[in-house]
């Protein structure tokens, strides 16, 4: 599967390839190890959705749902990230809570338990699903995040992953305002803003 799949593009040299490749067979042999056994068809994979959120389209995609030995589901989104988050950050995870809302809205299903799967480190994080206050806050979060959108009020937020940036200037800039990224940003708010109004 890794054969057929792999992709030995955006790498510096043969060796940091070979590096890559072998730490990805290292990350599916411990995988296949430690799920192999408890394997099951899931009951749902790559599942896309499209929900209507008060008036506000969201779209998305579930990496997996399993059914659970006693009836009930879990939603499962595999990460890749090398850091592994604490508990809260798992419980407070709006990428989750819209999971449960989907799943909710689309099957009609409270999930009983939401996980943050991170295959580099072999680390599944798991919380209960959300209860319906919380559902009810994400759906007034997601409101007020359109609203925010379509009133121009969507500043982007400098982080770690702005250095990977292709528009980043390489120099200091002066200013957020002057600076490329911001305006890509800008850019993708406008796209983001269309669509809203064309819904």
């Amino acid at each position: 599967m890794l054969d057929r799949n792999w992709i030995p593009d955006g790498y510096t040299d043969a060796k940091h390839e070979a590096r890559n490749r072998s730490h990805a067979v290292e990350i599916l042999t411990r995988f296949h190890r430690d799920n192999a056994a408890s394997y099951a068809l899931p009951a749902a994979l790559e599942e896309r959705f499209e929900i209507d959120v008060d008036g506000v389209r969201v779209s998305g995609q579930i990496d997996r749902m399993d059914r659970l030995p006693d009836g009930g589901y879990e939603i499962i989104d595999y990460k890749t990230s090398r850091r592994l988050p604490d508990l809260a950050t798992v419980e407070e995870s709006l990428q989750l809570s819209m999971y449960h809302l989907a799943a909710r809205e689309k099957w009609g299903i409270d999930p009983e338990r939401l996980t943050l799967y991170f295959v580099v480190h072999g680390q599944p994080m798991s919380t209960p699903g959300r209860t319906d206050a919380q559902i009810d806050a994400v759906r007034r979060h997601v409101v007020t995040i359109a609203e925010r959108i379509d009133a121009g009020r969507f500043e982007p937020k400098q982080s770690k992953l702005c250095d990977y940036c292709d528009y980043q200037r390489s120099e200091e800039h002066t200013s957020e305002l002057q600076s490329p990224m911001y305006l890509v940003c800008r850019l993708l708010l406008q796209k983001k803003k269309k669509k809203i109004r064309n819904t």
